[in-house]
């Protein structure tokens, strides 16, 4: 690493590329039945984001966004989801344009096909159950209160999805990133670190 001195009114650029990683904190609690689509969102900055050895945002910077797409749990165990995406750092210096990758929080996708597959078997196991008790006049009327059973399990809604607050996301670039800055003005010269 080379130190080198720059005047503290000379320009300087950052390019961070894409897919450069960060970790933010969520600062409120997200749930896909009470959210819309727009809706802003923010986390802080969970600890020094650096490249280069460049402070491109200190612990603590605001990152806003908002959300992109959401759906709402319902009927036939349809499970919520939420779809994030951050696009501002408000850093002490100013305020940083970003694209992130977005977050998605998804709860189970296959329930529906978890609790059909379980009607299915119970109504197995209890069809040769009666096959082996040689109770033929009852398998019609099993079949039928099992079909009704399971059609009623179906219908129940489907499960919410929750981002608690406290929650930390781990966070990508989604796009090259050029940041211009003046040094601070600490003194006529100021250190900068070289690769």
């Amino acid at each position: 690493m080379l130190i080198v001195f720059a005047k503290d009114t000379d320009p300087y650029s950052v390019e961070i590329p894409k897919g450069e990683e960060f970790r933010a904190v969520l600062q409120t609690t997200l749930d896909s039945d009470r959210i819309r689509k727009d809706e802003e969102v923010s986390a802080v900055i969970q600890d020094d984001w650096y490249y280069n050895n460049i402070l491109i945002a200190p612990r603590g910077s605001i990152i806003n966004g908002r959300i992109v797409k959401n759906r709402k749990s319902g009927n036939y165990l349809r499970n919520g989801n939420i779809y994030l995406q951050f696009n501002q750092i408000v850093t002490p210096n100013g305020i940083l344009d970003i694209t992130t990758n977005i977050v998605k929080v998804t709860k189970g996708k296959f329930r529906a096909l978890k609790v059909t597959g379980k009607f299915i078997a119970g109504a197995l196991i209890g069809a040769m159950r009666t096959v082996d008790l040689f109770e033929f006049m009852i398998l019609p009327v099993m079949a039928v209160a099992g079909l009704i059973g399971g059609i009623m399990n179906i219908s129940e809604n489907g499960t919410e999805a929750v981002l608690p607050a406290g929650t930390s996301l781990g966070l990508r670039t989604k796009k090259k990133v050029l940041i211009h800055k003046f040094l601070p003005p600490q003194s006529l010269y100021v250190p900068v670190l070289v690769n």
